[in-house]
């Protein structure tokens, strides 16, 4: 059986610093101490190590707590300041967001979602139609809530969606060019562009999507970021696409959510990142973690 955090400890395998744990596996070794505190008798020096440790605990959790509060204020101030210059933009920069069970030209879009900077959603699940797919992503859809057998029999076809689509854009679009917006914008734009052009629909995304994976690549190559276990430093960023990954952007541009991977939740987990990193890049002065 795995040891956990507090059996760990006790092997001499973690040191003395708990802020380095997370706030579950702190959570975990508190819980666990209160229990070995409750065997001892009071007073006697296991029970006195054992409240001294306590008190260690506490204080990193409350820490901790602390540090993701105001990290979470800085975050979201971000993305206060980022979201009226994207809605303010000349191009209606739409977050969008697909789950398929293949790739493009390979496989069966299931499922969409969208949002426009003023905050029009669009939602659709869609009836698969292809018979081949890429067996781990039908898999990954299968454990995410997009069963094929379920969507062959509740999905809306996706020539329908696409004509959906086009018409929702084009009612939000405040007459502005339109921008299809993704993380990956390959791959979004890739399934939107093939599906609507098959449908016979004309496309209001133009030739190509907006990819937030490049914005990234302009966040500057030397920035303060938050270390993920522990404190603050000043990080070097090469100029590296990998640096673009979610978990190596700048902290306090990230939501504190996680994916549900529902097309319109990561759409709009998908948005707020996107007006968290225009913030970050329209910043007047330099932003640090709080310590």
């Amino acid at each position: 059986m795995e040891m956990d955090v507090f059996d760990k400890y006790k092997a001499g395998w973690l040191n003395t610093d708990f802020h380095r744990l997370s706030e579950e596996d702190l959570g975990q070794f508190e819980v666990r101490v209160e229990d070995q505190r409750a065997l001892e008798m009071p007073m006697s020096s296991e029970w006195l190590m054992l409240d001294k440790l306590r008190s260690q605990v506490l204080y990193a959790i409350k820490y901790k707590t602390r540090v993701r509060e105001i990290n979470t204020e800085r975050h979201m101030g971000l993305v206060e300041k980022g979201r009226p210059i994207v809605q303010k933009a000349r191009t209606c920069f739409v977050d969008l967001d697909v789950e398929a069970d293949g790739k493009p030209g390979y496989g069966s879009l299931l499922a969409i979602g969208a949002v426009t900077p003023q905050g029009a959603t669009f939602r659709r699940e869609i009836k698969p139609a292809n018979e081949e797919y890429v067996p781990s992503m039908r898999d990954f859809n299968e454990t995410h809530g997009f069963e094929r057998d379920r969507l062959l029999d509740e999905g809306t076809p996706v020539d329908q969606v696409m004509q959906e689509l086009a018409e929702w854009v084009y009612d939000n679009n405040e007459g502005k060019q339109v921008a299809l917006t993704a993380f990956n914008a390959a791959f979004d734009f890739g399934w939107v562009d093939l599906e609507m052009t098959k449908a016979g629909v004309e496309s209001p995304f133009g030739v190509a999507g907006y990819c937030l994976k490049s914005l990234a690549m302009s966040i500057p190559l030397t920035i303060y970021e938050q270390d993920r276990n522990y404190g603050f430093h000043s990080q070097g960023r090469p100029y590296d696409w990998g640096n673009t990954t979610k978990s190596n952007l700048p902290h306090l541009v990230v939501p504190q959510r996680e994916f549900t991977h529902d097309p319109l939740d990561d759409a709009l987990w998908q948005q707020e990142l996107h007006f968290a990193m225009v913030g970050f890049l329209h910043r007047e002065t330099p932003i640090e973690s709080s310590r």
